[in-house]
C-alpha cells in the first residue's frame, strides 16, 4: 500500500508541474481556440484559453451550415484564430471551416493544429504514465506555434 500510495504522490506532483509547464507555454496565446469538438473544452478552460466553440457537437457528426456560419461570425474583428484538428477524425470538416474562415475574413490569419485529446492511441503504443504526460506536451508544443 506504501508503493502505491508513494507513487500516486509522485503522479499527482508531476501532474501539477505539467499544469503548470502548459499555462507557462500558453499564456501568450491570445488567439481564440476552435476545437474539433468538445471534448477540449476543458482542456481549454483549464489553460485559460478563449474557445468560440467547436466544429462538431458530436464526434463523427459533420456540423451544419448554421454552426459554420455562427464560428465565422463569431471570428470577424479578430486577427487570428487557431484551429484544432484531431488525429483520430478526418479534416474534412476542418477544412471546410478552415477554407470558408481564410474566403471571407481575408485578414484573419487561421493557424491549423493537431491536437489529441487522449481518447484513442496507435494501438502499438506503450501505454504508462509517461504516455499522457507526452501527448499533453505535444498539445503545448502545437498550440505554442500560435503564440504571440
Amino acid at each position: 500500500a506504501s508503493v502505491y500510495t508513494e507513487n500516486a504522490a509522485t503522479f499527482v506532483q508531476q501532474l501539477h508541474d505539467l499544469h503548470k509547464e502548459g499555462k507557462q507555454q500558453l499564456k501568450g496565446l491570445k488567439a481564440p481556440l476552435i476545437t474539433f469538438h468538445d471534448s477540449m473544452g476543458y482542456f481549454a478552460r483549464s489553460f485559460g484559453l478563449k474557445r468560440p466553440g467547436s466544429i462538431q457537437n458530436n464526434p463523427g457528426v459533420q456540423p451544419d451550415r448554421q454552426k459554420l456560419q455562427k464560428l465565422i461570425e463569431d471570428c470577424k474583428g479578430l486577427k487570428r484564430v487557431v484551429v484544432a484538428l484531431e488525429p483520430q477524425y478526418p479534416p474534412s470538416a476542418a477544412d471546410t471551416l478552415v477554407g470558408a474562415l481564410r474566403d471571407k475574413l481575408k485578414d484573419l490569419e487561421v493557424i491549423v493544429v493537431t491536437l489529441d485529446p487522449l481518447e484513442t492511441c496507435e494501438a502499438n503504443a506503450e501505454l504508462n504514465a509517461t504516455w499522457y504526460l507526452e501527448k499533453m506536451r505535444k498539445n503545448f508544443q502545437e498550440l505554442a506555434k500560435a503564440v504571440e
